[in-house]
């Protein structure tokens, strides 16, 4: 049998609502709808959800129209974080195949999405990425919205700043030319820190790095390596 999803058809079947905002007026309306919404994005049946949670077809019903009995608002909100969570993390590993994919074009910096992307992947506010690159937060404004890009150490920072597995993940391709800081780098005084505050890199005096104009994202990996050694 293949996997039958709850249409809006069939939701209205199960209980006789007038249409969908009057669901919002069940004890818990809006945490059912959303757990419609996630079993679609999860591709998950009523079959499966059943036989994943140990619940029968009534509880079922319950749960998807927000009016779960008192003894079982438990596990209503269980299998609704449950599925929550596995959501986001879909959301997370689509959110850094695009980001890896716009690395590997060569234009990443040049596209206002990439920013977005990077906070989003990264789980940070426009506040805190403009600490990771030492920028006022209006540069970060900027740069999502397409009027600016970032250049020269900010690319740099930006690298560093990246998560191990997306470095992993980036292929060593000669369309990343314009993924690349500028030929000659100057690092700023001062420590470039996490988003939780950490201290990763602490800078004594500025410090020029040539490079040479053939650079990939390898190089940007030699670049990150000699900032840590200024540590």
């Amino acid at each position: 049998m293949g996997k039958e999803h709850l249409t809006s058809e069939q939701y209205t079947e199960l209980k006789p609502f007038k249409d969908e905002k009057s669901r919002y007026d069940a004890p818990f309306g809006k945490q059912s709808l959303e757990m419609q919404h996630f079993m679609a994005a999860l591709d998950v049946s009523r079959e499966e959800l059943m036989k994943d949670y140990a619940i029968d077809e009534l509880q079922l019903k319950e749960f998807l129209f927000g009016t779960p009995e008192k003894s079982a608002e438990g596990k209503f909100f269980y299998i609704y974080y449950d599925l929550k969570n596995k959501v986001d993390e879909q959301k997370q590993a689509s959110n850094k195949k695009a980001l890896i994919k716009l690395l590997n074009s060569g234009k990443a910096f040049e596209k206002k999405i990439f920013y977005k992307l990077f906070r989003t992947v990264l789980g940070i506010t426009q506040k805190e990425f403009s600490e990771i690159v030492n920028m006022n937060i209006s540069t970060i404004r900027s740069w999502e919205q397409g009027k600016s890009a970032a250049s020269g150490s900010s690319q740099m920072l930006i690298y560093m700043a990246l998560p191990e597995e997306v470095k992993k993940e980036l292929e060593v391709n000669k369309k990343a030319e314009n993924c690349r800081p500028s030929a000659e780098v100057r690092v700023f005084e001062g420590t470039i820190r996490s988003p939780r505050g950490k201290a990763i890199v602490r800078i004594k005096g500025g410090r020029k790095i040539n490079r040479s104009k053939s650079n990939t994202i390898q190089n940007l990996e030699k670049v990150s390596e000699i900032v840590k050694e200024l540590n």
